[in-house]
């Protein structure tokens, strides 16, 4: 009868132990998760040159619940590295299967990043290339002799042509002045300086003077007489 006892025995605590590893794994909400890699290189395509040093990172998303009934995205950097002498970086990360990943675009400052495939989400489980522009910004040095700035202010600013990168600000007060600003700008590039001012409320009264121009690589100088009442 011993052997007996002793089987029925082991087939009890090995349907025991089946059932208490079945209701662990149904209380397991843990994603499943994807090594990942994203590699590429960094560069000024304006200058040339490979950047190094630049600041990579990853960054994770995903629609959270607020405590007030609402949703939310909530994100997070989940690794990064910096770009080696030759511009170049690779990062290797678990991908959770509830996430989206893609590149932090946030600039390294001093330099501007463009979109250069680095937008949209990274495949989970898969190499993902991403190559990024990044050029440190050159110089408008402006010789500003301004007049009749009687219905201040005025505003200078510049945009790049054919990209979304506009801004780049001064403003003046002052009734008459001769100064010197020096603007950041895309270097090598078409550029659009532009000349604000208004007078009243109507759309009449708003008045903008544009002068196309090309950047170079470092600093640019230029002059202008701005008489205000001329616009």
């Amino acid at each position: 009868m011993k052997p007996i006892k002793y089987t029925i025995l082991s087939t009890c605590m090995a349907l025991l132990s089946a059932l208490l590893f079945s209701c662990s794994a149904e209380n397991d909400d843990t994603p499943q998760t994807f090594t990942t890699t994203v590699k590429g290189h960094v560069a000024d395509m304006q200058r040339g040159i490979p950047v190094a040093n630049y600041k990579i990172a990853v960054e994770s998303s995903k629609i959270c619940q607020g405590s007030d009934g609402g949703t939310y995205i909530c994100a997070e950097i989940v690794a990064s590295v910096l770009t080696d002498a030759n511009g170049n970086y690779e990062i290797t990360f678990e991908a959770a299967a509830d996430k989206e990943y893609g590149i932090d675009e946030n600039y390294d400052a001093p330099y501007i990043s463009e979109d250069s495939g680095i937008s949209g989400a990274m495949t989970k489980g898969a190499l993902n290339i991403r190559n990024i522009n990044a050029w440190k910004p050159a110089i408008l040095k402006l010789n500003l002799h301004i007049t009749n700035n009687n219905h201040s202010p005025l505003r200078v600013d510049n945009e790049v042509i054919g990209t979304d990168i506009f801004g780049w600000q001064s403003t003046f007060s002052e009734p008459a002045l001769d100064t010197i600003i020096y603007m950041p700008t895309k270097p090598d590039a078409d550029v659009q300086l532009q000349f604000h001012y208004v007078t009243g409320s109507s759309n009449a009264d708003f008045h903008i003077r544009k002068e196309i121009l090309h950047s170079s690589l470092d600093t640019l100088n230029l002059e202008y007489n701005v008489d205000c009442s001329a616009f």
